[in-house]
């Protein structure tokens, strides 16, 4: 009886779901791109902080992964068994990593400019819309410009 249920609530549900997706209301890109949502204070100083944490994140991480191998690797050597060579892999598997999260934001921010200045240079719309804005705050948010509470 449970899978008579289950299967009758999973059937209308996904009838449901799928009736709001067809008759459910669409959002034009033109009503979207007057929207000017990275000019907004409070989100930039969102932005801003979430900034810091990344770069907190991506300067400790590789440190901490790369002390870790290192440690690693002298237990190895001291011990002076076989597992040398299993040490050296996990050294190199952590240093590869430790690269590609100190590299990542700065990939994800240089592939978010070409497409932003692309569909900006396409539409004609350079000051129209501020997403210049969030990923400058996020990804380099010592330039980002903030108005301090009371100003």
């Amino acid at each position: 009886m449970k899978k008579k249920t289950k299967k009758k609530f999973i059937n209308i549900f996904f009838s449901i779901f799928t009736l709001f997706m067809m008759f459910g209301g669409t959002v034009l890109a033109d009503d979207v791109s007057d929207l000017n949502f990275c000019a907004a204070n409070g989100v930039k100083l969102a932005l801003q902080i979430i900034g810091y944490a990344i770069f907190v994140v991506k300067i400790i991480i590789p440190i901490v992964l790369i002390v870790y191998g290192t440690i690693d690797i002298a237990k190895a050597v001291i011990d002076a068994k076989d597992g040398l060579q299993k040490n050296l892999i996990q050294f190199a598997k952590r240093s590869i990593a430790a690269i590609l999260i100190f590299m990542a934001p700065g990939l994800i921010n240089g592939i978010f400019n070409l497409v932003i200045d692309g569909y900006q240079t396409s539409t004609n719309t350079s000051g129209k819309n501020g997403y210049k804005d969030c990923f400058t705050c996020l990804f380099n948010p010592s330039h980002c410009s903030v108005k301090k509470y009371g100003e």
